[in-house]
Parts: C-alpha cells; sequence; structure tokens
C-alpha cells in the first residue's frame, strides 16, 4: 500500500489518479484522525480539473451533502451530468436520488425515473432497486407490481440488500407475485447476510417455531 507522503508527492507534481486517492485517503481513512473534508475537496477538485471520473462524482457527492464544502445542489447535479457524461457507473442513480428527494427543485419521480433506468441499464443495482420501487409505487409511471418484481429480482440478484428485503415482503404478502413463504425466507435470509437490519426481526416473527 503506498504511503500518503508517496501519494502526496505524485499529488503534488500533477498525478490525477494520486490526487483522486489522496483525497479518497482524507475522505475516508479508517483512522478517524486523519479524516480531513476540506482537504478530500482540494485534491479532488485538483483530480476533477484533469477529468478524472471517480473524482468528479465523488465531488458531486461532496456539494450535495455539504461534505468539506458548502452545499450547493446545482453544483452537484452539473458533476453528476459530467460524471455521467465519462460514463461513471453511480452516477445516474446519485442524479435520479436528487429529483426523486426534490434537490433539484420540485420532485420529479418520472426524471428520477429515466435515470434509474439508465443506472439499471449500466449494471448499478441501486439503480435497479429504484425503478422497481417507482414502478411499486407508481411514481413516474403507473403502478406496475408485476413489472417491478422483474426489477427488485434483478437488483436482488445484484446482491442489493434493500431488494432483497422488498422482494421477500412480496412474497410473503403475495403483492405482484403469487405469494410463497419458502421464498419469501429466501430473500429475507439474503438480505439479513447483506446487513439489512430489519430482516431478522421479521425472519424470527415469521418463520420461528
Amino acid at each position: 500500500m503506498e504511503t500518503t507522503a508517496y501519494l502526496t508527492k505524485q499529488a503534488e507534481a500533477g498525478d490525477a489518479d494520486a490526487q483522486f486517492r489522496l483525497g479518497y485517503r482524507f475522505a475516508f481513512s479508517r483512522n478517524r484522525a486523519f479524516r480531513d473534508p476540506k482537504s478530500a475537496v482540494f485534491w479532488w477538485r485538483k483530480a476533477a480539473a484533469q477529468d478524472h471520473h471517480r473524482a468528479v462524482y465523488d465531488l458531486g457527492d461532496c456539494y450535495l451533502f455539504g461534505d468539506g464544502v458548502r452545499k450547493n445542489a446545482k453544483k452537484a447535479r452539473e458533476l453528476y451530468l459530467r460524471a455521467i457524461d465519462m460514463d461513471h457507473v453511480s452516477a445516474p442513480y446519485s442524479l435520479g436520488r436528487m429529483y426523486m428527494d426534490g434537490d433539484c427543485g420540485a420532485v420529479d419521480p418520472k426524471e428520477a425515473l429515466k435515470w434509474f433506468r439508465l443506472a439499471e441499464k449500466w449494471g448499478d443495482p441501486q439503480g435497479a432497486r429504484m425503478v422497481g420501487y417507482c414502478l411499486f409505487h407508481g411514481l413516474g409511471h403507473c403502478e406496475d407490481h408485476e413489472q417491478a418484481m422483474v426489477h427488485y429480482r434483478k437488483a436482488a440478484k445484484w446482491e442489493d440488500r434493500y431488494a432483497q428485503f422488498n422482494l421477500g415482503l412480496c412474497y410473503l404478502y403475495g403483492t405482484g407475485v403469487v405469494a410463497s413463504r419458502r421464498w419469501a425466507k429466501h430473500w429475507l435470509e439474503q438480505a439479513k447476510h447483506n446487513g439489512m437490519r430489519k430482516a431478522g426481526p421479521l425472519l424470527k416473527r415469521e418463520f420461528s417455531a
């Protein structure tokens, strides 16, 4: 593993990947005392200026959530769009969430669904899950539980614990699918294995003898 001193030297010399990784270290170091969001933003800006797609995306997160910089949803949107142009897999989902949460102005489920569909097309499990969620609840599209199951299954197979939990609930109560306690238990167990806390108590309540 490269030392921080080495990364700093490379970053100061203009290496965009070193700038990104140094920023990442400042943002997510296991040593909480070392974390410095402002330094992360500093280095990600330099890497983004050289079109480092991961730096562009992470900088968007910083502006959206106000980490190391003043919150600015307009700037976050611009950065996510730029990251999408660079084919960053997670950027369409993040932009979709902005439209779903009203960070781009009024809540716009139809626009959100458009970006979630792109995220799913690019293989992002969160995008597939949110397409399912939108179809299930009739957000940006007419309500369609059966089609929602198609996208929940895809996300569940891609190890998205929220989709696994939702799929377990659908099988448990027969929503959009034929009720099946066997499949309900299967998907709830998968969700629990992947860290979905709500799955454990539900499994205990429904399947403990």
